[in-house]
């Protein structure tokens, strides 16, 4: 038996007032959990929000990059197309001036050809020169 000013506590009050104690101390557990369980749910909401929102910004930042990307490589697939029509204009251009070439070589041959023949005329008409000089001579 416990003694408080002047009144003895009988053993069922000493029994309530544990439980009373014990159920006050049990909603205070309880206050203590929902309020750890609702700073978690905030930390968690918080860190949710900041996942999305770099979630977010890293897909923009990744789209930008894919549609520079995709842009440079369309100006490449240009430049390349380019190239190769360049790159046939030249063989083309190529093939004319080898055509060319083999042309001007045959006329060059062609030319010495007449002028071995006008050569060996000249020097025919000039032996026929002298011999008509001396029959005029002659004459």
């Amino acid at each position: 038996m416990v003694q408080q000013q002047e009144h003895t506590l009988t053993k069922e009050e000493v029994t309530q007032q544990l439980i009373d104690t014990q159920k006050l101390r049990i909603a205070m557990l309880e206050g203590n959990i929902s309020a750890l369980l609702s700073l978690l749910a905030v930390i968690i909401a918080v860190l949710t929000l900041f996942g999305g929102i770099f979630v977010w910004v890293s897909r923009r930042a990744f789209s930008s990059k894919v549609e520079e990307v995709e842009k440079r490589l369309d100006e490449m697939k240009q430049l390349k197309n380019e190239a190769i029509t360049k790159i046939e204009t030249v063989r083309e251009l190529s093939s004319n001036l080898n055509v060319a070439i083999r042309e001007a070589e045959d006329l060059q041959i062609s030319l010495n050809k007449s002028k071995s023949a006008f050569n060996e005329e000249t020097e025919r008409m000039d032996q026929l020169r002298k011999y008509f000089r001396v029959e005029s001579i002659a004459v």
